[in-house]
């Protein structure tokens, strides 16, 4: 019998000294990866072509599975094939320095905020494709005296603060660099005593009963001006309101505060320049109404209940009336740093929701 030997592994071939030339040499390349919604497929090869021309490596979607192809021709095959696609994606963000998110429109859907927060938390450098949307960044010198909260002891030393801070327009830019830094910006209370801008339910509780007296006084004020007397009523809770020009207005609420509406507002404004909305849209703080309806005044953070609201966002994904999405309201309600941590938590339990365990 005839022993069968491994055969030894090919040698490879010497590269041709013609090939290094010198600008091969020299390139050291970034990698990028694209990222977005495969209906803007024709976007993508432009932008893919756009950063290829500018001497980077791209890593782009390979599949679009909302064309016909006999790979997905079932559904089945579709199901099985997409959460191998969105892991496969992940892993090119794992690899690129940045990545950019092609946004026609401004639109950014639910699955591409996920990478966002993906990349965020990698520390990967975020571009998009829509110059609106791309920021300004500058740098910012502060200088700060000793400060401590009374309510959660958070101590400010005496000192400056050096770091880069992001903005939309550079008009915003230019005021920020000589502004106050709403992180370790402190309000003084009546009795001297300081409030740090931290948004959790005991800080607005202070500032709530601060806003009721001053506003108690106020009216009494009024009144013993005219000569009558006050009038007490039940405590007033309040809502933000969405006027939408051409579509039905959305309130949402109640909350116990002014100041707590006034805060879901503000996060519900910054993601206008994010997500696609009825163009007109003005975000505003009223008195709730129980004869009016409205939508809850917080969702959900349970990942998996977050992840079955990301259906529900698909459905309605690109429509200027599915504004605030699932993610808008998470912003709006945690902050940027929690929204993007809670949101990486809820987009493990889709991928694990829709993939094939059998």
């Amino acid at each position: 019998m005839t022993d069968i030997l491994p055969s030894a592994q090919p040698t490879p071939a010497p590269r041709p000294d013609h090939v290094l030339d010198a600008v091969t040499a020299q390139l050291t390349p970034t990698v990028v990866c694209l990222c977005g919604s495969t209906r803007f497929w024709t976007e993508m090869a432009e932008a893919n072509l756009r950063e290829t021309a500018a001497s980077r490596i791209v890593l782009a979607p390979g599949c679009n599975l909302k064309e016909p192809h006999e790979l997905w021709a079932t559904p089945t095959q579709a199901t099985q094939l997409k959460p191998l696609l969105d892991a496969l994606h992940r892993r090119k963000i794992d690899m690129a320095d940045e990545i950019l998110v092609v946004n026609p429109g401004g639109y950014i859907g639910a699955s591409t905020r996920s990478e966002i927060a993906y990349a965020d938390f990698l520390g990967k450098r975020v571009r998009y494709t829509t110059e609106e949307h791309q920021g300004v960044t500058a740098t910012r010198q502060i200088t700060c005296h000793v400060a401590v909260c009374s309510v959660c002891g958070y101590t400010y030393d005496e000192g400056g603060d050096f770091g880069t801070y992001h903005y939309n327009t550079s008009d915003e830019a230019i005021a920020g660099a000589t502004g106050e830094d709403p992180q370790y910006a402190f309000t003084q209370l009546p009795d001297g005593a300081l409030l740090c801008r931290r948004s959790d339910r005991a800080h607005q509780e202070v500032l709530g009963a601060l806003l009721a007296a001053a506003t108690e006084t106020h009216m009494h004020e009024q009144l013993a001006a005219t000569g009558q007397q006050p009038v007490l009523t039940e405590e007033t809770r309040h809502a933000a309101l969405l006027t939408r020009p051409g579509h039905p207005s959305l309130r949402i609420g109640p909350y116990d505060t002014e100041v707590e509406a006034d805060r879901i507002a503000t996060g519900l404004r910054e993601q206008l320049h994010h997500t696609t909305h009825v163009p007109g849209t003005v975000i505003t703080t009223v008195v709730f109404d129980a004869e009016l309806p409205h939508s809850e005044a917080y969702i959900t953070t349970n990942p998996y209940e977050l992840a079955s609201r990301m259906d529900a966002d698909e459905a309605d994904a690109g429509k200027e009336t599915a504004f605030p999405d699932t993610y808008a309201r998470l912003h709006a309600q945690l902050g940027y740093e929690r929204a993007r941590d809670t949101w990486l938590g809820a987009a493990a339990a889709y991928d694990w929701m829709h993939h094939d365990h059998a």
